[in-house]
């Protein structure tokens, strides 16, 4: 097999049910405008799990086989070109992919002039989301709702997350935070500043992706990346799933389910209020530590933050601060390499 020169990647990490979907659209419909289904945006960009999938996963994760890295590079980069000869204008200089895998030693594909935006959302919102998922996709049943939900608090994560390489909630964002950032660029985005400010927080992706932000396009980005919005372009691709890699695809999308892919979207929802269970307070008390040791490490400046002055709140008297982003001018990035 030939070399190939594959250009940087910028992931989109985060773990999973965290926004990464939406950051995605985002940058789709700003680069290559709406599209008429969601596997329009699997088609022009790239997510790891589209190449990672089956039987040498662990082998390519933990970087153990040099010949599959290779092997991997080559099927983006042949991908990539591709999408260029069709778009020539509009590929920039990053490959950009989804990622929900927690950085470790061996991870393919990462190099000092990359760029890796880190997305992170309220734990307790993360859970929410994840139980509407495995309702949807294993059907989740009401009467195993509540022993999920304790098993997310006792591990801060799902299971079978942990089990894909994605670690726990608490495992994925201190990887790349304290791990990811001596080997590339890292912005952090929360989803709550995502809802709070969309376009000034898509403003600041553009500019860490060395993309000008053209204020017309953001505007239309946003406005056509809306939850609404996806959730329109879901219904009408009810069977055409954004990802071809995604498992039991007919399950999630199919016309007649009662859920979706895209649920409430919201932010600061409690336990009891969704599901009716009284386990805020445990699992308050298990996610304060992970959250404050999340602020320190931010305060430390390790990662740049696309921020307002807000907060991830786990109940009324118990906050843990987002810090804002340490002064920084818009085009200033702090660079560890």
């Amino acid at each position: 097999m030939g070399e190939v020169t594959l250009p940087p990647i910028a992931w989109i990490a985060s773990y999973p049910k965290s926004g990464n979907t939406w950051m995605r659209y985002l940058v789709h419909t700003y680069l290559y405008g709406v599209p008429n289904k969601m596997s329009a945006v699997g088609t022009r960009s790239h997510t790891l799990e589209q190449y990672i999938s089956g039987p040498n996963r662990r082998e390519i994760l933990l970087g153990e086989n040099e010949e599959l890295v290779r092997s991997l590079e080559a099927r983006i980069h042949t991908r990539q070109e591709s999408i260029r000869q069709v778009w020539p204008s509009r590929v920039k200089e990053y490959v950009v992919m989804k990622n929900h895998c927690k950085h470790s030693s061996g991870h393919p594909l990462l190099s000092s002039n990359g760029r890796v935006i880190l997305i992170v959302r309220n734990p307790k919102d993360v859970l929410l989301s994840a139980v509407n998922y495995f309702q949807l996709l294993e059907r989740l049943q009401p009467e195993d709702i509540e022993y999920f939900v304790k098993e997310y608090i006792k591990n801060e994560g799902v299971q079978k997350f942990r089990a894909r390489g994605y670690g726990s909630w608490t495992s994925h964002w201190k990887s790349w935070v304290e791990d990811g950032a001596k080997s590339s660029r890292v912005l952090l985005v929360t989803y709550e500043d995502m809802l709070n400010d969309t376009s000034h927080i898509f403003s600041q992706v553009l500019n860490f992706l060395d993309i000008a932000p053209d204020p017309e396009r953001i505007k239309f980005s946003v406005e056509n990346s809306s939850l609404d919005s996806l959730r329109s372009i879901e219904k009408k691709s009810a069977k055409d799933p954004i990802d071809s890699s995604k498992e039991n695809s007919n399950k999630m999308m199919g016309e007649n389910s009662a859920k979706r892919f895209f649920n409430k979207g919201e932010a600061g929802r409690s336990l009891e209020g969704v599901l009716g269970l009284k386990l805020d307070e445990e699992f308050d008390s298990a996610f304060i530590d992970p959250i404050c040791q999340l602020n320190n490490a931010l305060d430390s400046g390790l990662v740049r933050v696309a921020a307002s002055p807000r907060k991830v709140v786990l109940n009324e008297s118990t906050t843990a601060r987002i810090p804002n982003s340490h002064d920084l001018a818009d085009d200033e990035y702090s660079a560890v390499a």
